[in-house]
Formats: structure tokens, sequence, C-alpha cells
């Protein structure tokens, strides 16, 4: 019989000033002495949800994206040494004081932010154990395009065992890619933590995104932004919601291993014998019927033969580079900003 878990996702506000101050980059104002304590204060936030979390019993805890709010600092092209100095290898600092919360609450944690190593960067998301030790890393992806000009790209999506059943990691833009849940689900994912910035091209969607994530590949997915951070089940219904309140965590109690189950006299139980419908799926999938998915160049691609390509060289991203440094510019003066992400 499965047991039950408690799994929990925090909603942290992060502390960034797009109208100046001394630690954005783009203001008159700005000090680059301020960015350690930045950094720094962000990261005590985040701690301290995380052990809000273990006082409300947590067995399992998800932190929001890029937990320091380093990132930023990685986008400045004009000086990218502020994101360098302060980026660290893993293990290293952050995580031995992650791991301290782990050990003394006896629950897993996933923590996201910044990773350095063999001279490149990561944007990496870490799963440690009850005891503190470090179960496995995931690096994201699927980087979006501002993402590429100092993140190097992971290239695989490992799955961990624990006690919980098995658990993947997808970070922000990642879960946009339908393709990427289904890889860590087939692997045997049972619980998939989500760390991000964003919450879907609107807040309508970013919802129905996560519940199809979640119902299509049977899996519990927890969500953990700066807001609608969430614990949604592998039917697609939201067990628990942070809405838009600062600072809190939210839990529900799941039985993480449980089947996805029809009853014995659903129609597809009773023409297949099976009512597990992931084991029912599993069996029927016709994956020679998929190549389509991972082809290089689907028939897709030519539709776009003649259309822009992807910003690559150095000259093209400094051209981007320059627009979107105008516009944090702008902003950082006090002027209503042009950009947005909201797609209507």
């Amino acid at each position: 019989m499965a047991k039950t878990f408690r799994l929990a996702a925090t909603q942290v506000a992060f502390k960034w000033d797009d109208r100046g101050g001394n630690v954005n980059p783009y203001s008159e104002q700005f000090d680059p002495k301020a960015v350690p304590k930045h950094i720094e204060m962000n990261t005590r936030q985040q701690l301290a949800l995380f052990e809000k979390a273990g006082r409300m019993g947590a067995d399992l805890v998800v932190g929001a994206e890029d937990m320091q709010r380093l990132g930023h600092y990685g986008m400045y092209l004009d000086d990218v040494s502020h994101f360098r100095k302060l980026v660290e290898t893993i293990p290293g600092p952050t995580s031995k004081r992650i791991a301290a919360v782990a050990r003394k609450y006896r629950m897993y944690i996933v923590a996201c932010y910044p990773e350095k190593s063999g001279g490149k960067y990561y944007n990496t998301g870490l799963l440690f154990s009850r005891s503190g030790r470090i179960l496995g890393k995931y690096r994201k992806v699927q980087l979006p395009a501002n993402e590429t000009w100092v993140f190097t790209a992971g290239k695989s999506f490992p799955v961990f065992h624990t006690e919980l059943g098995n658990v993947g990691i997808a970070i922000c833009y990642d879960v946009m890619f339908p393709e990427i849940i289904r890889c860590l689900a087939l692997q045997g994912a049972d619980v998939i933590c989500h760390p991000t910035m964003g919450y879907g091209w609107t807040e309508d969607i970013g919802e129905a995104t996560v519940k199809v994530r979640a119902v299509d590949n049977g899996v519990t997915i927890i969500v953990a932004c700066a807001k609608r951070s969430q614990v949604v089940s592998h039917w697609g219904e939201v067990l628990c919601d942070a809405g838009h309140r600062h600072n809190v965590v939210v839990t529900a109690d799941v039985e993480t291993t449980a089947p996805m189950a029809h009853p014995p006299n659903h129609y597809a139980t009773i023409g297949t014998g099976i009512a597990d419908v992931r084991e029912r799926w599993t069996k029927e999938r016709r994956a020679q019927c998929f190549k389509v998915i991972s082809a290089k160049i689907p028939p897709l691609m030519k539709r776009y033969a003649k259309g822009k390509k992807l910003p690559k060289t150095q000259e093209e991203i400094r051209k981007v580079y320059e627009k979107v440094k105008a516009e944090h510019q702008r902003v950082a003066s006090g002027k209503p900003a042009r950009y947005t992400w909201v797609t209507f």
C-alpha cells in the first residue's frame, strides 16, 4: 500500500528593485559592493522557508529557481564579473547550509541556484536527502535565449530514487516542452519538482500547463515560484495553492506512489484488464511512430527555413543585449516598461 508523504512548495518574495537601487546594474545608483549582501539576503529568505516547511512536517520541500537571484548578473554582459565571482561550485557553501536544514528536519529538499563546474556555468537543481547528502543534480536543459548568454545547457533527465518514490526535476522553461516531462515520467518519476521564476505565458495557461503535464504523465508536480506555488496531483488536481501571498509555504499530503487507476467497470479497464492508467499508457504507446518528436529537423522546420535564426554569435547576442539593456535602463529611471512576458 502506498504511503502518504507531506509535500511542500515555497513561495518567496525575492528582492529586486527594477526602478533603480544599488543592486540593479542598470541603475545609476548601482554599487557592486552591495551585490554580495543582496545575494545573501535572498539566500536567507529561501533557507527560512525551508526551515518553515520543516516545522510544518514536510517530507519534501521545493524552493524557487535561482534562490540567490544571482542569474540577473549573468545577463549583465557589460560586466559579468559580479556573477563569476559569486557563483559557487557544488558542493559548496550554499549547499552545506541547505544540507544542514535537511538534516535538522530529516526532510528532502530540492533547491536551485547557479553552479560553476569545469569553467562552465549551469542552472542547477539539487536533491538533498533527509541526512543532508546530495542525492543528485539536474542541469536545466531548455534554456531561454538570455540564459544561453552565460549558462551551458544540460543534456540529460536524471531521476533519483527515494522512499517517497522516484523524483525528477524540471526547471522553469523546461516545463514548456512536454517532451521533458514525458522523458522524466518514462524513466519512472513519480514526483517532479518544478523550481521556476515564471508561471506560464499567462496565469490561467500556467495552471493549465502544470495540470496537463501532471495528468498526461501520471505524476505529482510541485511548483515553487514567486506566485501560484502549488502541488498538483497525478489526476491534475490542485491540492494546494499559495496564490499571490508572499513568503509562505503550502503543503499537501500525497500518496506519491499510489496508482493512477480507473475503476473496475471503466471501459479501458475492462478492455485491457489493466486499471492502472500509467501502466496501460506505457504498454500501449507505439514509440516507433513517435520518431518525429526527436528529429533534429522535423517537417515543420521547412515552414521556417527562411525565417530568422536564433542569435548565436557574440555580435548577434550583443545586438539583442543592447536592446534589453536600454529597456532595463528605461525602467530603472522610472519610466514605464515597454517589454512584457504577457502574451495577451
